[in-house]
């Protein structure tokens, strides 16, 4: 998760095992998470960084979580690079930002 309040909710993602996505959505929906959407293998869903440390601890049937860093359309192996050095990664990985 970026720098932003840690009470912001933002998108991620629950990968799982093909069948379990619907017993995984009810996991979350329990738990309290919103914009829950169930797709092949994986559900995605929003919550806070408090939320994301809950659903790393209660979830049985999610393998990993997954917090995208950030999102863009490519065409191309150069659309894909030039994105991806558009990232602060300084502001991501930092001494500063680190266990917050």
């Amino acid at each position: 998760m970026t720098e932003n309040n840690n009470n912001e909710n933002v998108p991620m993602i629950a990968k799982t095992l093909f069948g379990l996505e619907d017993i995984l959505a009810k996991e979350l929906q329990d738990l309290g998470a919103e914009e829950i959407e169930t797709q092949n293998r994986v559900v995605t869903f929003s919550g806070d960084k408090k939320f994301l440390y809950k659903a790393n601890v209660h979830l049985r049937t999610a393998g990993r979580i997954l917090v995208p860093l950030s999102q863009f359309t490519i065409s191309s192996k150069e659309d894909y690079y030039e994105n991806v050095k558009k990232i602060n990664w300084t502001d991501l990985f930092s001494n500063d930002n680190i266990c917050d």
